[in-house]
């Protein structure tokens, strides 16, 4: 039987694995795969389930497999979502910051030839 504190858990981590599924990944991944990452992510309390979701979707975005075309058409209204929540006061600066850096680095055109070689470099070795 969950307590208070475990049916709180339970609904947050729902609510973010449906945010990021839905609003960040573009239904890329199933919500039960995403709402398995997002069980894995949740802290404390004092996350929000926009925190989460930004969490568990820059997860999938850093590793994307065979997902990346997807994710690509995906990264830029998902940008635009996380920032719109940080202008809500929903992120903590950090959070926009690491989400925001780690996809301009991974789906930024300039580097798109960059990422794929190199992650075709590391499955061959």
């Amino acid at each position: 039987m969950l307590g208070f504190g475990g049916r709180k858990k339970k609904h947050k981590v729902e609510r973010a694995a449906r945010l990021a599924a839905d609003e960040l990944l573009d239904q890329a991944f199933s919500y039960s795969t995403v709402k398995t990452h997002a069980s894995k992510l949740c802290l404390n309390e004092k996350q929000s389930p926009e925190m989460l979701a930004a969490q568990t979707a820059l997860w999938f975005f850093r590793n994307p497999g065979e997902k990346f075309e997807a994710l690509l058409k995906s990264q830029l209204s998902a940008r635009k979502m996380v920032l719109k929540w940080y202008e809500e006061g929903r992120l903590p600066s950090m959070l926009l910051t690491a989400f925001e850096s780690s996809l301009h680095k991974k789906y930024h055109p300039n580097n798109l030839g960059k990422t794929n070689a190199s992650e075709q470099a590391q499955e061959t070795s």
